[in-house]
């Protein structure tokens, strides 16, 4: 987006899937204390974004780890084996990438990028900056930066997301570039190649290079109590489709949060208002919108944050034959998550960029070209 910076961090994160209930929920609390920090008037962060990706792993870069640490002594019928073991489970596995993007508004922090020495080396200075306060919180919330992703790095995972078919090849070369003797080949992407090398965008669907995806916006979240993982179903391996998630956070200072929910709570008010004097009855969804209403309202009071927040989910297919399947399979899964998916109909390409790429694009208010 014009007039904002954003870097991108790789991250690990240890899971909630293996822990007992009471760490699930220590969890989500320090990532929403981390959410917290942001809300302040001055907070030149505009947006986090969370993105997850589940890939097909050809294992190169196991083959190549184990070129380098097999011993000259190792006995010939164990490294046969093991050699069998690779080539069978390597293109079954699938792999997960989680990145974080942090976007720093130019409009906010405009004082102190002046101070920094104003323009683009400023505003890479006073986002560095913030990256560094980050650590800290980062930790406290479980999540361990793998790196900050160079302009190559971003190039290449940009790159793979329009030609999933460029994965194996990358992943090669990367490997061979870690190899002891290559130490003039560089790792990732020319950021001029990151792109795509043809795009054709239809009303359902947006065609790249050789495959083809299809973007959800997270319409309705469960309305009743979930687990911390409910979300897992959303990225279960699939061999014909590969997926990917976006949840975009926008983070509101105090003032503005106060603004969004005093008019929710006024438009309930007044709907309230309405029906009372109009003598219609009042159904259990409208009373439950006026309550969640006041109580968000309450929390904010007392010192709680507020963000805006969307989800956008992405399946990408390489075969034109396969991409109904796979999106049937993905709004049975988002069903059994207890969450309602909206095709973007007529902005497959926005979605795209906003579901697809870990660039924390958020989305437009409307679809206002073609």
């Amino acid at each position: 987006m014009v007039g904002t910076y954003t870097a991108v961090a790789r991250v690990s994160f240890p899971g909630l899937a293996l822990v007992d209930s009471d760490k699930q929920a220590a969890r989500v609390s320090s990532w929403a204390a981390l959410m917290r920090t942001f809300c302040t008037e001055d907070s030149p962060v505009t947006r986090l974004s969370v993105h997850q990706r589940c890939l097909p792993d050809d294992g190169a870069a196991l083959r190549s780890w184990t070129a380098q640490h097999i011993t000259a002594d190792a006995p010939p019928a164990a490294v046969s084996a093991l050699a069998d073991v690779m080539e069978g489970a390597g293109p079954a596995a699938t792999s997960r990438e989680t990145y974080l993007s942090i976007t720093l508004s130019a409009a906010r922090a405009r004082l102190a990028i002046k101070g920094a020495g104003g323009g683009q080396v400023g505003a890479a200075a006073v986002l560095v900056r913030e990256l560094h306060a980050l650590g800290g919180a980062l930790s406290t919330a479980s999540l361990q930066v793998i790196e900050w992703l160079s302009p190559r790095g971003l190039a290449q995972t940009v790159r793979t997301a329009y030609d999933p078919d460029a994965q194996v090849a990358l992943a090669t070369a990367n490997a061979a570039a870690r190899t002891p003797g290559w130490e003039g080949t560089e790792e990732g992407v020319d950021p001029d190649l990151a792109g795509p090398a043809a795009a054709e965008t239809g009303w359902g669907t947006y065609r790249h290079d050789g495959a083809w995806t299809v973007t959800y916006q997270v319409r309705t979240w469960p309305q009743a109590q979930v687990y911390a993982t409910f979300l897992q179903p959303l990225l279960r391996p699939r061999r014909n489709a590969r997926r990917s998630m976006s949840l975009v956070y926008e983070p509101l200072g105090p003032r503005r949060a106060r603004q969004e929910l005093a008019k929710e709570k006024s438009k309930r008010s007044s709907a309230r208002y309405l029906r009372a004097k109009t003598g219609r009855d009042e159904s259990e969804d409208e009373r439950r919108e006026v309550n969640l209403a006041r109580t968000q309202d309450m929390a904010r009071a007392s010192g709680q944050g507020v963000v805006r927040m969307t989800a956008v989910l992405s399946v990408t297919v390489t075969d034109l034959e396969e991409l109904e399947t796979a999106c049937a399979e993905m709004q049975a899964d988002a069903a059994a998550a207890g969450l309602e998916l909206r095709r973007m109909w007529g902005a497959q390409d926005v979605g795209f960029a906003a579901g697809a790429l870990p660039l924390g694009q958020g989305l437009p208010d409307r679809r206002t070209g073609f």
